[in-house]
């Protein structure tokens, strides 16, 4: 397994084909990415910790897990890192396949390193910013649930779209009390607007939800 000790974005290679592993890996060294290579499926998921930094380069056909087998076991992983599919003509059935499996692109084999290069770039880069995102869904989940029971209650009927006057009739107290308790949760959640409580809310419940 090649690796890095500089925070180089990170490619993990899944590909049974010694020389196109190597090949593959000695591109993407000599281009700044650290690379991870594995043989097969088991490889992989024995050496990977979890770390949702990088991009996946995948072969569908492989010995034992199959590339399939592989993203259905990354499951909900695969929606911070992204998957590059490496597939031939014959695999684009497959191909079909693994896209409803979460698959970021395709990488045709034999490769062109241009090609390569550029998917890797736009792969990295959606998984930064999927990072932020998932971090900052992160830290609204935290806050959440650090929120009393009576902010949770306004916060449910601000994200139902009410009004001060309406969830204080809601819950039997008045709207200046309301308006604390909003204040409170926008704080709590580093919102700016009421908009921006609902959209952070509604954002962190999907990710609590999938």
């Amino acid at each position: 397994m090649r690796g890095s000790q500089h925070r180089k974005p990170v490619v993990y290679i899944i590909e049974d084909d010694d020389d196109i592993r190597i090949d593959v890996s000695t591109v993407l060294e000599a281009n700044g990415y650290s690379t991870s290579c594995h043989a097969c499926g088991e490889d992989f998921f024995k050496h990977w910790n979890g770390t949702l930094g990088g991009c996946v380069l995948l072969d569908m056909r492989l010995p034992g897990m199959s590339g399939l087998d592989v993203l259905n076991k990354l499951g909900e992983a695969t929606r911070i890192l992204p998957v590059l599919l490496f597939t031939s003509v014959l695999d684009m059935q497959l191909a079909v396949q693994a896209a409803k499996s979460g698959v970021h692109d395709i990488c045709p084999k034999p490769f062109s390193i241009e090609i390569l290069l550029a998917k890797v770039e736009d792969a990295i880069k959606v998984n930064q910013s999927r990072q932020i995102t998932h971090s900052d869904r992160l830290v609204t989940i935290q806050s959440l649930s650090q929120m009393t029971s009576r902010e949770r209650d306004v916060l449910d009927r601000l994200c139902g779209g009410k009004s001060s006057k309406q969830i204080g009739e809601d819950l039997g107290i008045s709207p200046n009390t309301v308006d604390n308790h909003r204040a409170r949760i926008m704080m709590k959640l580093g919102a700016k607007s009421v908009s921006q409580v609902v959209q952070l809310t509604l954002n962190a419940r999907r990710t609590i939800e999938d």
